[in-house]
């Protein structure tokens, strides 16, 4: 299994509360779920190994964020901090269900 960078992976699990979220899911995202049998279990740990990111709840998204840098000021002096390219994880339990939507996500996103 190889993983793209370009694509989103959503974790999810299969009890029905993220279901409009996968009957409007853009085509760069990736539907994996937490599932009842071994079938879907292998799939699900073959997406973590390859992406070197386990969720940490259910739903979430991982997507590919390249490297950047964050200009700061620290005791009135010009800082930067070079963050990067890493797998990173948007929690869903952090946003407000009503805003569990696409366009609201990927603008999350950046």
């Amino acid at each position: 299994m190889s993983v793209d960078t370009n694509k989103k992976y959503f974790f999810h699990n299969v009890y029905g509360d993220a279901q409009s979220l996968l009957d409007t899911k853009p085509e760069d995202v990736i539907a994996i779920p937490f599932g009842p049998d071994a079938e879907t279990e292998t799939n699900r740990n073959n997406y973590i190994n390859d992406l070197g990111i386990s969720p940490s709840c259910l739903p979430c998204l991982v997507w590919y964020k390249p490297s950047y840098r964050e200009d700061t000021i620290i005791n009135d002096q010009p800082s930067f901090q070079t963050f990067p390219a890493a797998w990173t994880e948007l929690r869903f339990k952090e946003i407000d269900k009503s805003n569990w939507k696409w366009t609201y996500i990927n603008n999350l996103l950046g």
